[in-house]
């Protein structure tokens, strides 16, 4: 076989950037009236102090976000009590 030939140019659309994402949220569910640590591992992510979390849902109240690692957050979280169905 011959020598190597140059690298190539990256795809479209590609900056050199490590795409971020989610990995895992543990755990992945939770009994209502209750409060637990939720970890969040991400895959190129560079977490800090200024990071915010939501989980789309009101009734879940953010308590205290510990963040482990650049990509390992700990959240501290209450899921509220449901509220009865009402007629109207």
């Amino acid at each position: 076989p011959g020598a190597p030939g140059e690298a190539g140019a990256p795809g479209a659309g590609f900056d050199g950037a490590i795409p971020q994402s989610i990995s895992a949220v543990t755990p992945d569910h939770m009994f209502l009236a209750r409060t637990i640590d939720v970890t969040i591992s991400g895959y190129g992510t560079s977490w800090s102090s200024a990071t915010k979390v939501d989980f789309g849902d009101a009734a879940i109240k953010i308590n205290k976000i510990t963040v482990a690692s650049p990509t390992g957050l700990v959240v501290n979280i209450t899921a509220a009590r449901p509220t009865r169905a009402r007629s109207t």
